[in-house]
């Protein structure tokens, strides 16, 4: 009865077995990269024939390496995710940037459910990001490569969202 012990405490297991505060903001950062991760498997099963699926494929397995490290699953000096992924994703956007025009103001249309739906992943990614950078700077989370993967797929969603909004 230990689960439900720790949840009329407030308290929830992290997969070191560390027991913290469902507050706590670590649980705040995991929990956001779970959200992360939920949207974008949306994406990945409602849209089997999106062109970029692969991608978004790549980006959830990456999302999930960054929380096994962040949950303590691996020794905390061996890191699960690093330069690697990083690098993949800005490859991913540099080739992205050759084929859509960024344009110079908000966009607020919407052609495509799929284009509503990157778009609220990228707003799902960049609160998962404040959430990181916040943790980061109070020195509990050390992998420098996890708040600017954050930072570098929240372009690419919304670097997707324009491919297909006016593709």
């Amino acid at each position: 009865m230990t689960d439900q012990n720790e949840n009329e405490e407030g308290l929830t297991s992290t997969l070191s077995e560390r027991n913290l505060s469902k507050a706590d903001p670590l649980i705040e950062v995991i929990g956001s990269i779970d959200e992360a991760c939920a949207i974008l498997g949306v994406i990945i099963s409602d849209y089997t024939e999106f062109q970029f699926k692969d991608i978004l494929t790549d980006c959830l397995k990456h999302l999930s390496q960054i929380m096994s490290e962040i949950s303590g699953y691996s020794d905390p000096s061996r890191k699960i995710f690093g330069n690697d992924q990083l690098k993949w994703l800005e490859a991913e956007i540099k080739e992205l940037r050759l084929n859509v025009s960024i344009p110079k103001k908000f966009i607020l249309s919407f052609k495509e459910p799929i284009s509503a739906r990157l778009n609220l992943a990228r707003a799902v990614v960049r609160r998962a990001e404040r959430r990181v950078v916040a943790v980061f700077r109070t020195d509990r989370l050390k992998n420098s490569a996890i708040p600017r993967y954050l930072n570098k797929l929240s372009t690419l969603l919304y670097l997707l969202r324009l491919k297909v909004e006016f593709a």
